[in-house]
């Protein structure tokens, strides 16, 4: 596997924690401006071990990002049935 799926797969763990999460957005840019240099230099397999790590790590955002909605939307609701008592 390469540095940049090794990377990627990195990132898709730390998203657990918030201070993993918080320099996500900085490597993922790093790691974009590394594939732009060494990309051309990668093979077929490499290159598709990144696609699917980078794979993980979309799924793993979608389904933090759905929790984090769903989690807002219940505390919403929970604050319109607050003064009901």
């Amino acid at each position: 596997m390469s540095g940049v799926a090794e990377e990627l797969a990195r990132l898709a763990g730390n998203l657990g924690n918030l201070n993993g999460a918080r320099t996500a957005r900085e490597r993922l840019e790093a790691l974009a401006a590394r594939l732009s240099c060494e990309g051309r230099a990668l093979g077929r397999e490499e290159l598709r071990a990144i696609e699917a790590a980078a794979a993980v790590l979309a799924r793993t955002i979608f389904e933090v990002n759905r929790a984090v909605s769903m989690r807002i939307r219940e505390l919403g609701a929970g604050a319109g049935n607050a003064g009901q008592s």
